[in-house]
């Protein structure tokens, strides 16, 4: 059986944040940080829904596509008299080349799905192809992910 998937996440990408640790009786404890823990079952709630039913855990390699469309800044809105956009700014996507990391986002994502349970584990995947931009003008954000099985060694 060969999987796919498609879903997307409903609002503004959020990045895997660091795990807080206390220490209780001599023992440390650790957890996660509650917008990341609300975020990753938000994931994990996408996936669920989008997951055909008989879906079965995938168990070899895979390959992993996310896009995260982060809100557009104002300053990238501001417009010169002519209506021309400021900054060099263009009405599409454009690059998101600041915080959050991009890596964290991915991780966020992927830990989420685990809790989802769309592959076995998150060494699963072979491959990601991640991305990150601000919105095009008038363009919600969102993370897209696609998963699919790498079948017969090559895709």
């Amino acid at each position: 059986m060969s999987h796919k998937l498609y879903f997307e996440i409903p609002g503004p990408p959020v990045a895997k944040g660091r795990a807080k640790a206390s220490v209780v009786c001599g023992h440390v404890n650790m957890r996660t940080p509650e917008k990341t823990a609300r975020y990753e079952n938000l994931v994990c709630l996408a996936a669920e829904a989008a997951r055909p039913d008989g879906w079965v855990e995938i168990a070899g390699p895979v390959v992993l596509q996310i896009v995260a469309v982060f809100p557009r800044p104002k300053k990238l809105l501001e417009r010169y008299k002519d209506g021309r956009l400021r900054n060099g700014a263009s009405e599409g996507r454009m690059p998101h080349y600041s915080l959050p990391d991009l890596s964290n986002v991915v991780k966020a994502v992927e830990d989420g799905m685990n809790h989802a349970s769309i592959w076995q584990d998150d060494a699963r995947i072979h491959q990601i192809d991640a991305s990150k931009w601000y919105a095009a003008i008038g363009e919600l954000p969102r993370v897209e992910v696609r998963v699919s099985e790498l079948v017969g060694g090559a895709q």
